[in-house]
């Protein structure tokens, strides 16, 4: 989506973030992600279930295997 309100292929915005970070776009994304669950958890009281669904997880076990292995990079 956000390369397509840039006007460019989601290729080529790839392509410019990773030039200039040395990272690809999904690992800002998947980043971004991270902050928004760690968010809901301190702040609010909704159990993970409900967190999942609202950034649009479907399947809970797989929203858990994210958030792990995702933290198990970021330490």
């Amino acid at each position: 989506m956000l390369a397509q309100s840039l006007g460019i292929s989601p290729n080529y915005l790839n392509e410019i973030i990773k030039s200039l970070t040395g990272q690809p776009a999904s690992a800002h994304l998947q980043r971004k992600m991270i902050l928004e669950i760690k968010s809901y958890l301190l702040h609010t009281n909704d159990q993970v279930a409900e967190i999942a669904y609202r950034l649009g997880f479907e399947n809970i076990p797989y929203f858990n295997r994210f958030f792990k292995n995702i933290q198990d990079l970021h330490q």
